[in-house]
């Protein structure tokens, strides 16, 4: 579990539909997001190149593109099965996922989330992935019900690429993905930039206004869950053959070597 930094981030809390919002001003350094920007653009690469073989993959049926966008040049990580846990690929940035962890225990401590002691309940990164959002393309509507908090971090964001909404949406209590045209059609815009990190609780319905520039919009998702004796606490031996699969099938289908080159 990657530790909290003890850095102080700058935060900001906004309010659409009594939602508590934190926008964090990370602070990365320039090669930290370049290389970002550069991990998203070679697993877009290899999911094209490999789309027969996501399919044979349990869980992978859905292939390497997604209902949540229009245009099939446009890549979401989340849907393409097993890039949806990149944080865990070799070279991820440690500097990025402290300052992420520093957020998250802040934003859960700001909205009276109770986390007692580090073995009671600890925040994890349960999933992260990238996104490249072509021009004239949006990411549709939708909320990660089944995790406590949702994220983005933009290692790159340019003019008129597209603000992050929030909707007001229907009641949360079936936690049901969103569904467009679906519930009152009240929308509040937040305006982000380079740098930041924007968290808020998983159930909130969101999404992105149009990519009105004539560049890639590119940002990294993350969702967050508990573990420990108050919450989650699977056996080791479980979670171990887990992570064995998941670390087998990276090097079958060839991923970790198209990482590491």
């Amino acid at each position: 579990m990657t530790e909290p930094n003890k850095q102080v981030i700058k935060r900001q809390i906004h309010e659409p539909f009594g939602h508590r919002v934190g926008v964090y001003d990370l602070g990365c350094s320039p090669s930290v997001n370049k290389w970002l920007i550069d991990r998203a653009y070679i697993l877009d690469k290899f999911s094209r190149e490999n789309a027969d073989v996501f399919k044979k993959i349990p869980g992978g049926e859905m292939g390497v593109r997604t209902k949540y966008n229009d245009n099939h040049e446009s890549f979401i990580g989340a849907h393409t099965w097993i890039m949806n846990r990149c944080h865990n690929f070799p070279g991820f940035p440690q500097e990025l996922l402290g300052k992420i962890m520093t957020c998250v225990y802040d934003y859960a401590k700001y909205i009276g989330m109770a986390l007692n002691t580090k073995s009671n309940s600890a925040l994890y990164m349960e999933r992260c992935w990238p996104t490249i959002i072509k021009p004239g393309d949006v990411i549709k509507g939708h909320n990660h019900a089944v995790h406590i908090f949702s994220s983005a971090y933009y290692p790159k964001l340019l003019p008129k690429q597209g603000n992050l909404w929030i909707d007001r949406g229907e009641s949360y209590q079936d936690q049901v993905l969103y569904e467009p045209n679906k519930g009152p059609a009240e929308r509040i815009q937040l305006e982000v930039k380079t740098g930041q990190f924007i968290i808020f609780p998983s159930v909130v319905l969101h999404g992105t206004e149009p990519n009105n520039s004539k560049e890639d919009r590119i940002s990294y998702s993350f969702d967050f869950d508990s573990v420990g004796y108050a919450y989650k606490l699977p056996p080791p031996n479980l979670v171990n053959e887990a992570w064995q699969d998941f670390n087998l099938t990276l090097a079958n289908i060839g991923l970790m070597e198209a990482l590491s080159e």
